[in-house]
């Protein structure tokens, strides 16, 4: 298979979704509800 290098813009895009889904993740670790979280990181619920 072959794998395709991620342009500059691609590589930030991916950076700050794993920044988000760490925040969720961590935030849903600390028993904060779903609509906090999404308020917090900007996402749906």
């Amino acid at each position: 298979m072959k794998q395709k290098l991620l342009t500059i813009p691609e590589r930030l895009l991916v950076k700050e979704r794993v920044r988000q889904r760490t925040a969720i993740a961590a935030l849903s670790m600390g028993n904060i509800d779903n609509r906090s979280i999404a308020i917090f990181t900007q996402t749906h619920p």
